[in-house]
């Protein structure tokens, strides 16, 4: 209500200026804030490094090894895996019962860890495990997309939202974080359809164009819900069992869930372009 004079009446005003300062619990909007501590560079050049794993499956680094067997590579870094997960899992417990070693562990290799990982397993375990369960469930590209969400849409999720976030929600989390990990996580998937495209062809899983020539327009919008679920799942993601259960650990998974949940929506992606029998793994062995 204005007064006489066309200002804003003290009642009025005095409301205003309570809801003005009433903040939700749910979301805020604040000024953009620079991260408690510094951008660790060395820490997401490490963690984008990652992708070595899914990359390796689908280039068949070690079939050359064995050509007659089919999926050689997957086996190989399926033995890895669970060898690099038994030692890291032993070494962890360990340390955590000796402050020498830990201290050791954390001098050695803390400028690739958060500092909160001295007394919870390093962020490397839960990935390894989430890679693990990809190659026994799904085929070569959709465990490269699943680790690209996870490798390339997170860190700029955290860079963007760490220093540009302003729409912020109950759990730090911001807005704009989110669109990033969304965006970038889709970009870089893009980018890798088309790689894909052009050295396996129309006839491959996942081809960008059928053998007509004709976009695949299901083939985009599948990537896209998976990106869009894996983005939910670190926005909603917790820490557990001592580090075990995280991010790393949920969101490929989810970005996965989401591809095949969006693929049961179309008959352009076929069920033999998501899934891997693990039946043939080690088969005649």
């Amino acid at each position: 209500m204005l007064s006489e004079k066309g200002t804003v009446s003290q009642p009025v005003a005095a409301h205003m200026t309570q809801t003005a300062n009433r903040r939700s619990p749910w979301i805020r909007i604040e000024a953009a804030r620079t991260p408690a501590g510094d951008f660790n560079l060395a820490r997401k050049i490490y963690h984008t490094a990652g992708l070595i794993i899914p990359l390796f499956l689908y280039f068949d680094v070690f079939g050359f090894l064995a050509p007659e067997r089919p999926v050689f590579t997957r086996e190989v870094c399926l033995v890895l895996l669970v060898a690099f997960i038994g030692l890291m899992f032993i070494l962890d417990t360990l340390r955590f019962g000796n402050e020498q070693l830990n201290a050791l562990f954390m001098r050695l290799l803390g400028p690739l860890l958060k500092q909160e990982e001295s007394k919870r397993y390093n962020a490397t375990l839960p990935y390894f495990l989430a890679c693990t369960v990809l190659m026994l469930i799904f085929s070569d590209i959709v465990v490269v997309f699943a680790c690209i969400y996870l490798m390339i849409g997170d860190p700029w999720a955290a860079y963007i939202g760490g220093y540009r976030g302003r729409v912020r929600f109950w759990n730090g989390k911001s807005l704009e974080g989110l669109l990033a990990f969304i965006v970038v996580g889709f970009l870089a998937c893009f980018l890798f359809l088309l790689l894909h495209q052009s050295l396996a062809g129309s006839s491959a899983p996942f081809a960008l164009l059928n053998a007509e020539g004709a976009v695949r327009l299901a083939v985009p919008l599948v990537i896209l819900a998976g990106v869009t679920l894996a983005a939910l799942a670190e926005f909603f993601s917790v820490i557990a069992l001592r580090g075990l259960f995280d991010d790393n650990l949920v969101v490929p998974l989810a970005g996965a869930l989401g591809i095949l949940i969006a693929a049961w929506f179309t008959t352009e992606v076929q069920p033999n372009e998501i899934y891997f029998s693990a039946s043939r793994l080690f088969a005649g062995l």
